[in-house]
């Protein structure tokens, strides 16, 4: 707002007093108290005269024994600063004022006297408060910070103190890249009894009684947490933390209980989720956690799974801490012995949701799919609900990692239980999460994940062909699929074609299914940064996929029933792949004939696959579809351009 003309005499008057005369003091508390109240107005604290009456009012503040006196001077100053470019600069070039500030700051907490501690604090937060180089100034003052710290230590147990406006200056400062180095060393100890205090002693929330006031209390209670977590989403304090058991195990109740009280607040949450997960990442927590009843940090993993005040944001931490314990055949085991319904209540819970963050959860269940003994319980769950809604998570595909790893583990004992008694027990289950992962293969954009469906399909069509089982997988798959799942193959062929002949980078190895140390990206879900891998080891990787491939093809050529099958329901594109595919043998063969890789037996034993398919095709066509001349001639090509390679 503009000044009018009276208001502008006014405030001169009491300027004039305080820079031109040598007033009493009661006569500048008096003036400063005023003006400290006309500058909480934008309209005079955009005052051009303001910025320059800053200086005079700091050295009052610096030379003034009287405390009265200098509490005016710190409202003012604290007013003026407030969004104010002009004057945060005119303050921050008058370093005597914060010498001075900061120990009066001091002698204040010393003395405690927290009313002029809240007010200098004050002061620190209207002169940050979203102003980056004020953040970066009182960084650049170690001691401030430190005071900052020790106000907090003091009084956060008091209901007078500043705590939510010290929560907030401090996750800014912390935002910036220099702070972790300026903190005091006690600063996550004094955080984390703060929270302890707040959110476990004072739990001001009766879960019988809905009180507005309660709960707006509540709200305020959580700044202390945010701010905890901001220290934790460093690795530098998720190390420290984990030097000790007993703070490992208070900050695993003060989350338990902040994800059972923040139902509405989807960005806690998920902070939640990505420290608890972050820490229990580090090898150090799977060592000193022990999985047993006696164990702290293990009883609050289980009462956020199985209390009745459990969100599926509680679940989803537990489950993300469990996956990151259970790295071995032998800790699994040991957490379904102490919880043998684990595996039913964590996909109960884990179907209640589709955030991709509690999601991360079910990275439990995909370890737990490895071992082949708990792959029944797991089948027994409604699990292809699950798996179609991991795979279909598009916003991270780590995410839908999860999902296929689920798929293809599950998948991998469709043979063993074709050959039991209830080999037809679960074959919906099978069905259906072939069935999501070919969905999910027409729309995936991660080359990655492509392959890895691709794999995961030709895995199924060799564990039933090594168990002489291969027309029994395709009875099992109903409709279309068994179309869809060589489709998809051949599509992998194809890519190694195309990579072959015009250059382009080649597709990345899968992620094998195997128990393996949790991966950054389970826990902190991020969009997934692949680190660059040596163009030769690619190559070999491609060339391992590709032979997986070709096998798989060279299967169904083998068998008649499935060729004649393939033939009769297959469309023109999944035709055409097959085409594409036998082509690779040339493409292969003509790099042989000009002298390169001939000792490649990678590139060998996929040329002796494609020659295989080429010959078994070719006598299928002589003998049922004579009328297939252009598939038929490409045989003959692959069989006398490669066979000579072959020995």
């Amino acid at each position: 707002m503009n000044l009018s003309q009276l208001e502008i005499k006014n405030f001169n008057c009491l300027a004039d007093m305080l820079e031109t005369s040598k007033p009493e003091t009661a006569e500048i508390e008096t003036s400063l108290a005023e003006l400290a109240v006309l500058v909480r107005q934008d309209g005079y604290r955009s005052y051009s005269r303001v910025s320059k009456l800053i200086p005079v009012i700091a050295d009052i503040f610096c030379t003034s024994p009287d405390p009265k006196v200098k509490g005016q001077c710190l409202r003012f100053i604290g007013n003026a600063v407030s969004y104010n470019e002009i004057n945060q600069r005119a303050l921050t070039d008058h370093s005597s004022f914060f010498k001075h500030g900061s120990k009066a700051l001091w002698d204040s907490i010393q003395a405690d006297n927290e009313e002029n501690v809240n007010i200098y604090l004050a002061v620190l937060f209207n002169l940050c408060n979203e102003s980056e180089y004020c953040q970066k100034f009182v960084v650049s003052h170690a001691s401030l910070l430190e005071l900052i710290f020790k106000a907090v230590d003091r009084y956060f147990s008091s209901d007078g103190f500043f705590l939510q406006y010290v929560c907030f200056l401090l996750d800014q400062l912390l935002s910036l890249d220099n702070t972790l180095q300026s903190l005091p060393i006690d600063c996550l100890n004094i955080f984390l009894r703060c929270c302890k205090q707040k959110l476990l002693i004072d739990n001001i929330i009766d879960e019988e009684e809905d009180d507005d006031d309660k709960r707006v209390a509540w709200s305020d209670h959580l700044v202390s947490l945010q701010t905890l977590l901001t220290l934790l989403e460093a690795p530098k304090y998720q190390v420290l933390i984990l030097e000790n058991e007993d703070k490992v195990a208070d900050l695993f109740r003060i989350c338990q209980v902040a994800l059972a009280h923040s139902l509405t607040d989807v960005d806690l949450r998920r902070r939640i989720l990505s420290v608890l997960g972050s820490i229990a990442a580090y090898d150090s927590f799977s060592d000193l956690i022990k999985i047993s009843q006696t164990s702290s940090i293990y009883k609050t993993i289980q009462n956020l799974l199985y209390s009745l005040n459990s969100s599926t944001a509680c679940a989803s931490a537990a489950l993300c801490v469990l996956g990151n314990i259970a790295v071995s055949s032998t800790r699994i085991s040991e957490i379904i012995e102490q919880n043998p319904d684990i595996i039913s209540t964590s996909i109960s819970l884990l179907l209640e949701t589709n955030d991709p963050f509690e999601l991360q959860g079910a990275h439990f269940i995909k370890n737990c799919s490895i071992p082949a003994s708990y792959r029944q319980a797991i089948l027994e769950c409604k699990v292809e609900r699950l798996v179609s809604n991991l795979v279909n998570i598009n916003i991270f595909p780590s995410i839908r990692r999860i999902g296929l790893q689920i798929a293809r583990n599950l998948l991998s004992s469709w043979c063993h239980d074709s050959n039991q008694n209830n080999g037809y027990k679960f074959d919906r289950t099978y069905n259906l999460m072939v069935e999501s992962l070919a969905k999910r293969y027409k729309v995936e954009d991660d080359s990655s994940l492509k392959i890895e469906i691709q794999s995961t399909y030709a895995s199924i069509i060799s564990s039933f062909s090594e168990s002489n089982t291969i027309n029994t997988l395709t009875s099992r798959l109903t409709n279309n699929k068994f179309i869809d799942l060589v489709g998809a193959i051949l599509q992998g062929t194809e890519k190694y074609s195309s990579s072959s002949s015009s250059g382009q980078q080649p597709l990345q190895q899968p992620q094998p299914s195997t128990l393996v140390s949790p991966e950054a990206n389970t826990t902190k879900v991020a969009i997934d940064e692949v680190s660059p891998i040596p163009e030769e080891q690619q190559m070999n990787q491609m060339h391992m996929s590709i032979l997986r491939f070709t096998k798989s093809i060279g299967i169904i050529a083998e068998n008649d029933a499935l060729l004649k099958r393939f033939f009769d329901q297959t469309d023109l594109t999944t035709y055409g792949n097959l085409t594409n595919c036998l082509s690779i043998a040339l493409l292969v063969g003509s790099a042989f004939s000009d002298g390169k890789d001939t000792t490649n037996q990678l590139k060998i034993g996929i040329m002796n696959n494609l020659v295989f398919t080429a010959v078994k095709i070719k006598e299928f066509l002589d003998n049922n579809r004579p009328g297939d001349p252009s598939l038929s001639r490409l045989c003959d090509e692959v069989i006398n351009d490669c066979s000579p390679f072959l020995g």
